[in-house]
């Protein structure tokens, strides 16, 4: 089996990791303070993060940012309807207004056939209602 550069193989490893537990020469009047500054150091840090752990899945917290996320979607969605809703109204106006903008001026330009198409409506309608 081909070697990968860089990989240790197992006694290397376990070899390796004895060696990070030795305490080093000069080191071994100092070595049982140091120990206990590093136990002590690594509690406190244990500490903390079991604490931030807790405050992440507590059930109140999780609650709080589930409301958030619910209300920032309602947000999101209303403002999506709302804005889409206005935007549909302003364009029919705006086609409305155009329409009869348009009628208007071809009624000005055409006076004639204009009143000759309202009175065959009228008559049409009339007719209907006689019936």
């Amino acid at each position: 089996m081909a070697e990968r550069a860089g990989m240790m193989q197992p006694e290397e490893l376990s070899a390796a990791r004895g060696a990070e537990m030795r305490p080093v020469a000069g080191d071994a009047a100092e070595s049982p303070e140091a120990l206990r500054r590093a136990i002590a150091q690594t509690r406190a840090d244990i500490g903390r993060t079991v604490q931030e752990i807790k405050e992440r899945v507590n059930r109140q917290h999780l609650l709080e940012q589930a409301d958030q996320l619910r209300d920032q979607a309602v947000e999101a969605a209303r403002e999506a309807t709302v804005g889409r809703a206005d935007e549909v109204v302003s364009k029919a106006g705006e086609t409305i207004r155009g329409a009869a903008s348009r009628v208007i001026k071809t009624v000005r330009a055409h006076p004639i056939p204009a009143l000759l198409a309202v009175a065959l409506l009228g008559f049409a309608a009339y007719q209907i209602r006689s019936r």
